[in-house]
C-alpha cells in the first residue's frame, strides 16, 4: 500500500489562479481496517491534531483514511473492511461538501453530498477531488527519500525535467569530446610546419616558372646573336689575314683586292660598333628565381595550408567552448529552483542530491530538514490544506513546537501519529477505538476485567486528566 508518498512523487506542481479554499471539519470512520469506529471533530478550527496510541492500534488508518476519502482506490489499505464486517465506511465532511466512501465485498462506491451555497463542478466525483483538493502529504517522507528522489521531488516542483537536461549534457559532453580531440589533432599538426623565411617575406602567390623559363630562353636566343657576330668577325679576320698575306706574296694583286680590302674594314668597323652597342641580359638572377622557386612554392603552400589548418582549429575550438558554454547553462538550470514553486530559501538541484545552503540536504540538522520538508510538503497540497505525519514520534519538543507554528503560520491541518498516550495525543486509539479525552478512554478500560490493574499498566503510573480540546493536565505521582 502507497498512502502518503505518491503525493510527493506524482501529482502535479502547484496549480495556478486557485479560487476555493476548502477545511475538513469531521472525520467518521467505521470498520476500516483494525478501526472500528472512529470520529475526530472541529477540525476546521485547529491547526494541529496528534492521533496518540501503542502500535498495532489503528492509529495509521485514522490518517489513511484521509487519502482513501480523498484521493481515490489507489490509496486504499490492502483490507479496508474490518474484519467480521460486512461494510466499511468513511464519511469526511468539508466545509462546502461531504465525501463519503463505502466498502463492500463488490468493491468501493465514492459519493458527494453538496452543502447549501456550494455547486460541484460537472464531471466524476473523483476527478472533481482529484483536481480540486489533491491529497494529504507527509512531509517527514521527504526526509527519508534517497537523494535521487529527493531531487525528483524538487525538480518537479520547479518545473525542471531533470532527466531530459541530463540526457541532453550527455549528448553535449560527448560531442565535445570529439570536437576536442579534432582540436588537439589540428593544434598538433600545425606544429609540424616548418617555414622559415628569414627576413623575406612570403609572396602572396606561387610563382610561375614556366614563365621565368620562356624568358631565360628568349634571352639566350638574344645572346645568340652576339655569338653568331663574333663567329663572322672571326672568319673575316681570317680571311683578313688571309688577304694580306696574299698581298703581300702577290704586289701584283694589291691594287685589285684594295678595294675588297678597305670594304672588309668598314663591315668590321661596323660589326665593332654592333658588339659594343650590344647590351646583354643578365640571366643568373633568373636561374637563381628558378631555382628556388620550388622551395618557395612549397613554404607558399605549407603557409596556405597552416593558415586553412588554423582557421578549422579556430572553429572547432569555438564550437567547444560553446558546447561547454550550453552544458555550463543546463547544469545552471537544475539549481534555478522557483521561490513560488518551493518557499526555502538556498534550496538547490545538485549533482545527484538536493543542497541546502551550498552542503547535501543529507548534512543539514534534523531541524532544518524538518523546516524543509513541511515547506516542500506545503506546496504540494491542494486546497484541503492537510498535511500528515507518521513518524510523529520521532519529533522533539522543539521540532514539535516548529510543526505546530508553521501549521498556524500557513493556515494548514496537520495530522500527526505518535505513539503512546502521552501528553501530545488529542485523540487516543485503543482497540479500534478512538477516545477523544483520557476521561472516556478510563471509562472503557474500567468496563474491563481487572480493570485497574490494566490502567495501571497502560499508562506506565502517570495520573491523567481530563483531555479534551484544551492542553491535558498530567502529574506524575
Amino acid at each position: 500500500m502507497d498512502v502518503c508518498l505518491p503525493q510527493i512523487l506524482n501529482r502535479t506542481p502547484i496549480r495556478k489562479g486557485k479560487t476555493m479554499s476548502t477545511k475538513i471539519k469531521t472525520l467518521d470512520i467505521t470498520n476500516v481496517g483494525p478501526i472500528k469506529t472512529a470520529r475526530i471533530t472541529n477540525l476546521n478550527n485547529k491547526t494541529l491534531v496528534v492521533v496518540g496510541g501503542q502500535n498495532a492500534s489503528g492509529k495509521s488508518t485514522v490518517l489513511n483514511a484521509i487519502s482513501m476519502a480523498l484521493c481515490g482506490a489507489k490509496h486504499d489499505i490492502d483490507v479496508p473492511i474490518h474484519e467480521g464486517e460486512a461494510e466499511a465506511r468513511i464519511v469526511l465532511e468539508t466545509e462546502q461538501f461531504t465525501v463519503s466512501v463505502v466498502y463492500t465485498k463488490k468493491g468501493r462506491a465514492l459519493q458527494i453530498k453538496e452543502r447549501p451555497g456550494f455547486v460541484k463542478p460537472k464531471g466524476g466525483d473523483q476527478s472533481f477531488l482529484n483536481n480540486l483538493l489533491g491529497a494529504p502529504v507527509d512531509p517527514l517522507e521527504f526526509t527519508r527519500l534517497k537523494p535521487d528522489e529527493q531531487v525528483k521531488v524538487i525538480a518537479e516542483l520547479a518545473g525542471i525535467d531533470v532527466d531530459a537536461v541530463q540526457e541532453k549534457i550527455k549528448d553535449l559532453e560527448t560531442e565535445r569530446r570529439i570536437i576536442g580531440r579534432e582540436v588537439t589533432s589540428k593544434e598538433g599538426a600545425l606544429q609540424q610546419f616548418d617555414i622559415d623565411m628569414g627576413d623575406d617575406e612570403i609572396p602572396s602567390k606561387l610563382i610561375d616558372t614556366a614563365e621565368l623559363t620562356q624568358k631565360l630562353r628568349e634571352a639566350n636566343q638574344h645572346n645568340r646573336q652576339a655569338d653568331e657576330l663574333k663567329y663572322q668577325l672571326e672568319r673575316l679576320n681570317t680571311q683578313t689575314e688571309s688577304l694580306t698575306n696574299r698581298a703581300k706574296q702577290l704586289q701584283d694583286e694589291y691594287k685589285q683586292v684594295r678595294a675588297s680590302l678597305e670594304e672588309c674594314n668598314k663591315t668590321g668597323e661596323a660589326l665593332n660598333a654592333q658588339i659594343s652597342a650590344f647590351k646583354f641580359i643578365e640571366t643568373e638572377s633568373i636561374e637563381h628565381q628558378i631555382n628556388n622557386a620550388t622551395a618557395i612554392n612549397k613554404r607558399i603552400e605549407q603557409s596556405a595550408e597552416r593558415e586553412r589548418m588554423g582557421a578549422e582549429a579556430k572553429q572547432l575550438k569555438d564550437q567547444y567552448d560553446n558546447f561547454t558554454l550550453e552544458i555550463n547553462k543546463l547544469k545552471a538550470s537544475l539549481t534555478e529552483i522557483d521561490p513560488n514553486a518551493v518557499k526555502v530559501p538556498g534550496l538547490q538541484i545538485g549533482d545527484g542530491c538536493i543542497l541546502l545552503n551550498g552542503l547535501p540536504f543529507t548534512s543539514a540538522s534534523s531541524a532544518e530538514q524538518i523546516k524543509t520538508s513541511l515547506a516542500i510538503a506545503a506546496s504540494k497540497i491542494g486546497d484541503c490544506r492537510v498535511l500528515t505525519i507518521k513518524d510523529g514520534s520521532l519529533l522533539d519538543d522543539n521540532s514539535f513546537e516548529y510543526v505546530r507554528q508553521f501549521a498556524e503560520e500557513n493556515d494548514l491541518l496537520v495530522l500527526v501519529e505518535v505513539v503512546g498516550n502521552g501528553d501530545r495525543a488529542d485523540y487516543i486509539i485503543r482497540e479500534g477505538k478512538a477516545f477523544k479525552n483520557h476521561a472516556e478512554l478510563n471509562e472503557e478500560i474500567a468496563k474491563e476485567p481487572e480493570a485497574g490493574s490494566q490502567l495501571d499498566s497502560f499508562f506506565g503510573g502517570i495520573e491523567i486528566g481530563n483531555l479534551d480540546d484544551a492542553e491535558p493536565e498530567l502529574v506524575a505521582k
